[in-house]
């Protein structure tokens, strides 16, 4: 499993399919396994912090398909919008993923942050230490907030 993974193949998987994946982890000695499911709940809650709004988190986040992209600080907001049920049964579905990877003593391996922001980011917080990306595949890419800025430290 990477992030392509969890774009590709794993984007539109149900409890049903997940527990027999978990299970051949398992059986295959996997003991760290990602557990990207739920990543853009995390980005949600997190946004609505610092004042973001629906729409603006909305306009942030890829679709599923696009997921790996967003995660590594590829692209924003290809793909989407994403519903907001779409939100409360992947929060759900990664609650029992984690849940049944620790049961069978695995740990799951979940992404940091690691300054990714969107692009938006610098109109909210005009002081904050933003050094852009530039383009990936002539894609606008999102920046990244420098550690050194004390607005890092809130977002982790």
């Amino acid at each position: 499993m990477n992030y392509c993974t969890f774009s590709y193949t794993t984007a539109f998987w149900d409890w049903k399919r997940w527990e027999r994946e978990i299970d051949l982890m398992a059986l295959n000695g996997i003991t760290l396994p990602m557990a990207m499911v739920g990543t853009e709940v995390v980005w949600r809650n997190t946004l609505i912090h610092f004042g973001y709004s629906d729409k603006e988190i909305k306009d942030f986040l890829c679709g599923p398909a696009y997921f790996g992209w967003l995660l590594m600080g590829n692209m924003e907001k290809m793909g989407g919008p994403l519903t907001d049920e779409w939100f409360v049964r992947q929060e759900a579905l990664q609650k029992r993923i984690v849940n049944r990877m620790r049961e069978y003593g695995m740990k799951p391996v979940f992404q940091v942050f690691f300054g990714m922001v969107p692009n938006s980011l610098s109109s909210k917080f005009p002081s904050a230490k933003i050094v852009s990306q530039g383009e990936w595949n002539r894609l606008q890419r999102p920046p990244v907030l420098l550690s050194s800025d004390s607005l890092f430290v809130s977002m982790v």
